[in-house]
């Protein structure tokens, strides 16, 4: 049985079952370790410190055709790795570990710890760190991962 639960709900779960592993992994032990600023949102106030980890979420789109009531749904969540570095070579790589670790992050655990809407979290577009992505002396790589869920939405 799908989960009795609006979209909204949702997409507040699933962002915040990503921030919460990539958060976990930035401790002394972690995979991120050394990641000064984990990011939820379009923006934040003040610029965040870096190293950073920024997630966003994009477009959801659902899908109809194996079900009636219940909502099949597929959300992009891009992951951003920014860091900060005078030498233009090593920021483009430095950026570039920094998202592919937190991908790899957020892939340990393709249910974000809650099996109830999350079916599955698979991978999508990675653009590494390069001069689209470069702002001075930050530098960005970007991932994608693909949230794979199912909804009811709940009667009032």
């Amino acid at each position: 049985m799908p989960e009795l639960i609006k979209l909204d709900e949702a997409l507040d779960g699933i962002m915040t079952g990503i921030v919460d592993l990539i958060t976990n992994a930035t401790g002394e032990e972690g995979a991120l370790q050394g990641v000064e600023t984990v990011v939820r949102g379009d923006r934040s106030r003040p610029a965040p410190v870096t190293p950073a980890v920024w997630v966003r979420g994009m477009t959801a789109s659902c899908d109809h055709t194996q079900r009636s009531y219940a909502e099949k749904w597929v959300i992009d969540v891009l992951i951003l790795g920014i860091v900060k570095n005078d030498e233009p070579e090593q920021g483009y790589k430095k950026a570039t570990e920094l998202a592919a670790k937190a991908r790899s992050e957020v892939l340990k655990d393709r249910c974000l710890g809650n099996r109830k809407y999350v079916q599955d979290v698979r991978s999508g577009n990675f653009e590494m760190g390069g001069p689209d992505l470069q702002n001075e002396t930050l530098f960005a790589a970007t991932a994608i991962v693909q949230v794979h869920f199912v909804i009811m939405e709940k009667n009032p």
